[in-house]
């Protein structure tokens, strides 16, 4: 069933069946990815190739990080990861901390494997929760935030110490938003994704999550 769908949606995009991309969609479901996630993807991709970037691939492993999307022009390297905020029964009382510390850890990797920009991507309704901190220019960061939100990593994953400098020195880049239902994906640059974070953490958070 989800091979059909898939196939079904590959038709819509007017993708060719001989791309390869395609194999490596077949193959994330034989992976058992869920297809909501598979099917952003491609269309991530195909909306990636539509801005006539050099490459672009879907479950491309570069360096410590397997991006759902990559892509390289003009000697930049993006990787974008779906993000759908869904959270692991064991760690659903951790709510929005689990949540940074997942944000955090793959802009870690990414900056670890050399990456020049890791952007995140999410569907049509959801909030992207980006912390803050990594809005900001790199020069911009706050030394003593990067710092809490490093720890905070390290209750969930296995980070070394020296890790904390990539934190300072990544790219974040815009953040897309995706609807897979019309194949609709808009781009929110990093001040307008700011002023979206920031408006909706107001109703819940008083914390370090926010300025």
């Amino acid at each position: 069933m989800d091979s059909s769908l898939l196939m079904l949606y590959i038709s819509r995009l007017r993708l060719q069946l001989n791309d390869s991309v395609v194999q490596k969609a077949l193959k994330s479901i034989e992976k058992n990815i869920p297809l909501s996630h598979i099917l952003a993807e491609v269309l991530l991709y195909n909306y990636l190739k539509s801005k006539d970037y050099r490459f672009v691939s879907i479950e491309e492993t570069v360096g410590y990080m397997k991006c759902d999307v990559y892509a390289e022009e003009d000697g930049n390297s993006v990787c974008i990861e779906v993000e759908t905020l869904g959270i692991p029964s064991e760690y659903v009382l951790e709510g929005l901390e689990y949540l940074v510390a997942r944000h955090v850890k793959k802009i870690v990797y990414a900056a670890k494997s050399g990456i020049h920009i890791v952007s995140f991507a999410y569907p049509f309704g959801a909030i992207p929760l980006i912390p803050i901190e990594f809005l900001k220019e790199p020069e911009d960061r706050d030394k003593e935030n990067l710092v809490k939100l490093f720890n905070i990593v390290r209750k969930y994953y296995p980070l070394d110490l020296e890790d904390l400098s990539f934190l300072k020195q990544c790219t974040v880049g815009d953040v897309y938003i995706y609807d897979i239902a019309s194949m609709k994906v808009v781009s929110l640059t990093k001040e307008k994704a700011l002023n979206l974070v920031n408006f909706y953490l107001s109703f819940f958070y008083e914390d370090s999550y926010k300025d």
